[in-house]
C-alpha cells in the first residue's frame, strides 16, 4: 500500500504470504494492519507488484519500485481520472501481466 500526500509518499507493507494459503495452512493467525492518516487530496493505492515488474521500455528493463513510487509522487496529486489515464499510458511501452492497481483519492 502506498499513500501519496503533501509531505511525500509513504509505503507499507503487508504480510508476504497468499491469503489463501495463510488462512489454509495457518487458521488463527492474523494478518498486520495499518492505520493511515489521511487529508483532503491524499491518494491511497493498494496494488500488486505487477505493475513494478513489467518487462519493457527503452532498454527492455523491469520498471522497479523506485521508479513505480516517483510515477505515484507525480500522479497522486492529480484528479483520479487524470492519474488512471497517466498510469494507463505509461504501461504503453511495457509487457503487461498480472496488474494490481486500486487508487482511492480523499
Amino acid at each position: 500500500m502506498f499513500h501519496v500526500s503533501a509531505s511525500g509518499l509513504d509505503e507499507y507493507q503487508g504480510n508476504r504470504s497468499p491469503i489463501g494459503n495463510f488462512i489454509i495452512q495457518h487458521p488463527g493467525l492474523k494478518f498486520e494492519q495499518h492505520s493511515v492518516n489521511y487529508q483532503d487530496g491524499d491518494t491511497i493505492y493498494l496494488t500488486s507488484d505487477g505493475y513494478y515488474s513489467q518487462f519493457g521500455g527503452p532498454k527492455g528493463k523491469k520498471i522497479m519500485k523506485k521508479k513505480f513510487k516517483k510515477i505515484l509522487q507525480e500522479t497522486g496529486p492529480l484528479p483520479i481520472n487524470q492519474q488512471y489515464d497517466k498510469l494507463l499510458s505509461f504501461l504503453e511501452d511495457w509487457q503487461v501481466d498480472d496488474i494490481l492497481i486500486i487508487g482511492i483519492q480523499f
